[in-house]
């Protein structure tokens, strides 16, 4: 399983305060099959952090736990159609964090036979 999230380095300033586009990625197979669900949410700095430290606040936050949830409830009936026997914990892991880039996600694959 892999958990990727990613952020836009720069908040977008709205009537509401400042917000940041934060993507998801979450990657998992099993015998049977694998897949990729992505989800994204506008995080509101609600505790006015800097830029500099949104990863930080971001990484330990509830809001990386919602996008988890969200991923993971849409994604284990998804593997479950296609015959895929995948266990993936209740709570989010420690995801990988990044900036945002326009480079697409490396995913590591393996093949059956490992």
């Amino acid at each position: 399983m892999q958990w990727d999230v990613t952020y836009d380095p720069t908040p977008i300033d709205t009537t509401y305060g400042d917000v940041w586009p934060v993507f998801a990625t979450l990657h998992a197979g099993g015998s049977g099959g694998w897949g990729d669900i992505s989800v994204a949410a506008f995080v509101k700095n609600a505790h006015d952090v800097a830029p500099d430290q949104f990863e930080e606040v971001l990484a330990g936050s509830e809001a990386v736990e919602t996008l988890y949830d969200f991923a993971r409830s849409h994604f284990v009936p998804m593997l479950a159609g296609i015959g895929a026997e995948v266990t993936m914990p209740a709570g989010s892991p420690k995801p990988t964090m990044s900036l945002y880039d326009d480079e697409p996600l490396q995913v590591e694959t393996r093949s059956e036979d490992e």
